[in-house]
């Protein structure tokens, strides 16, 4: 139909050239034949008269108009045409997807049957080696040692539960509590009087006051002198507790001038404690004295390394004394720098 259209369209050129050059035959008279058409003189050659020439511009007018009227029909079928091929084209897309789908179906099915064959090789072989063994009578030791595994097993869940181990955690604290409450007590911290607790959680020492609304975390608990005794008396509960229930944890604790809070560097001339009022010499000593008797309460399980510059008189205290880097005498020696 396209090729017809196109070979209507040529024709339709061809034959509208043609009327439109006998169509200038309009402007010229009717002339008698023999006589030129343009200037009506006698012509001794043959030409074609008037008559004639309108009469083939009437024939190629009227073949023009019914190729006129055939070509919108032509051009509705080819519209016509082209949507049912375009229709087909995509039926035939939404084929081919289809198919591509069920071969890939295929293929997994393929590949689950396999699967299924080898599952029901390896069942077999294993329901086959089942049926050699010896059967074993309901008494035997093996079932016996196997129900006592079993229950191990599920004691030793039991006590591994978040429950259990929150229950045991909530234990220690408290045990721990006691000692955090009656060595703050000792030491005579400010808020002394309340219980003490170490928080897992944040990992600091919290005091339990009536008169407070909230407990009183480290942070909120005013002075330096507080927070180092807040430090000496977890650490020294933590160890005690390591040490009594065989943690593996190290067995000793270093300390680095636990007084500098009472015993500024500054004015520290010979280490004596004249230098310091009544009050802060003696929190110094209650100090020193809770971690003497502590060392000797795990003796021998704890050692507790101290560098002070502090110098207590006290014979307890000078006995424990083991270098004084003074005066060019220091831990690294000079002539090594």
């Amino acid at each position: 139909m396209r090729s017809l259209f196109e070979d209507e369209g040529g024709y339709s050129k061809e034959t509208g050239e043609q009327v439109s050059r006998l169509s200038s035959l309009g402007i010229f008279a009717v002339a008698d034949s023999g006589c030129c058409p343009l200037c009506d003189q006698p012509n001794s050659d043959r030409i074609p008269t008037t008559q004639q020439l309108q009469s083939e511009l009437g024939r190629a007018s009227s073949q023009l108009e019914n190729v006129k009227k055939h070509t919108p029909r032509l051009e509705e079928l080819i519209i016509a045409q082209e949507a049912k091929l375009s229709d087909t084209r995509r039926l035939l897309k939404e084929q081919r997807t289809v198919m591509e789908a069920l071969r890939s179906s295929d293929d997994r099915l393929a590949e689950l049957r396999d699967m299924a064959s080898r599952q029901a090789f390896v069942l077999g072989r294993i329901s086959l080696f089942r049926e050699t063994l010896p059967q074993t009578e309901d008494n035997s030791e093996l079932r016996q040692e196997i129900e006592q595994l079993q229950g191990e097993m599920s004691r030793l869940e039991g006590e591994l539960s978040d429950e259990k181990l929150q229950e045991r955690l909530d234990s220690i604290l408290s045990i721990l509590g006691k000692k955090l409450t009656i060595w703050a007590e000792r030491l005579e911290h400010e808020h002394s009087g309340n219980s003490f607790r170490l928080d897992s959680r944040r990992l600091q020492l919290v005091a339990d006051a009536e008169t407070e609304v909230r407990p009183i975390p480290m942070d909120r608990m005013g002075s330096g002198a507080n927070a180092l005794c807040c430090h000496i008396i977890a650490h020294l509960a933590l160890h005690m507790w390591f040490l009594r229930k065989g943690r593996p944890v190290p067995r000793f604790l270093f300390l680095d001038q636990p007084s500098q809070v009472y015993f500024p560097a500054e004015q520290d001339i010979d280490g004596s404690l004249a230098v310091l009022d009544d009050e802060d010499r003696v929190a110094v000593i209650r100090i020193f004295e809770l971690i003497r008797d502590v060392v000797a309460e795990l003796t021998p399980g704890l050692q507790i390394i101290i560098t002070e510059h502090a110098d207590i008189t006290e014979d307890w205290y000078q006995a424990t004394v083991v270098e004084r880097w003074r005066n060019g005498t220091a831990l690294i020696p000079a002539e090594w720098n």
